[in-house]
């Protein structure tokens, strides 16, 4: 029993946000590279299927 009191009033461990902050910016940068590709792909796949010349 002391030690869980002993445990309680102790300081809670600190947190690390910095590993967090990094995968969701990742994550983040991830599916806005993916989404930009998704549009220039569509942009791309509308603008053959309306006869215009590709740029390629």
């Amino acid at each position: 029993m002391p030690a869980r009191v002993k445990a309680l009033l102790a300081p809670a461990p600190v947190r690390r946000v910095a590993p967090a902050l990094l995968a969701m910016a990742l994550v983040c940068s991830a599916a806005g590279a993916s989404s930009t590709a998704g549009a220039i792909w569509l942009h791309h796949g509308v603008e053959i299927a309306q006869g215009e010349a590709s740029s390629d």
